[in-house]
């Protein structure tokens, strides 16, 4: 059985459930089957219910197709899928592409990219006003509901009184 390394699949499930998407795979593993694959996401923890229904990139593109063709022709397929991620080994030409290492995998800086393009992190600190303390504060997310504002060393947390939002920042799930 194929091992994940759990840290990894720990950030992929709180993105992939954060921002109510799907797991679309589009791998060499897709010539196990169905069961394979499925067996091998829940045996490391990745619950069948982040798959996507049509789960796999089509395999039926004229010879010569590369992996990029077949998640642009799922995407084709399914217009309604607006916000999207590719994490991959190799290369793409497709956007939205994260390139992990194939023996590192899924690193924390990927992970914040992916919050980025899925649209539960702004790219860029949050402009939240002036403070009591005079400090013109941006705030960023670094974990556990924590904001940090990165001109200054105040702390916030959600439900804190002196937290800015009283459910998180407007980008937060």
């Amino acid at each position: 059985m194929a091992k994940f390394d759990p840290v990894a699949v720990a950030m992929l499930v709180d993105a992939v459930v954060r921002a109510k998407a799907k797991i679309v795979v589009s791998s060499s593993w897709a010539v196990w089957g169905l069961d394979n694959v499925r067996f091998h996401f829940e045996a490391n923890g990745i619950s069948w219910d982040l798959v996507h229904e049509d789960w796999m990139t089509p395999r039926d593109l004229p010879r010569g197709a590369h992996r990029s063709d077949e998640i642009k022709a799922w995407l084709a397929k399914h217009p309604e899928v607006t916000l999207w991620v590719a994490l991959e080994d190799g290369h793409l030409d497709v956007e939205n592409l994260i390139r992990c290492d194939t023996y590192d995998g899924l690193l924390m800086e990927h992970w914040r990219l992916l919050r980025v393009i899925l649209g539960l992190e702004p790219p860029e600190p949050v402009h939240t006003g002036e403070g009591i303390d005079g400090c013109r504060h941006q705030w960023r997310g670094v974990g556990d509901g924590t904001y940090e504002c990165v001109r200054c060393d105040s702390k916030a947390k959600r439900g804190d009184q002196h937290c800015p939002w009283t459910a998180g920042p407007p980008w937060a799930g």
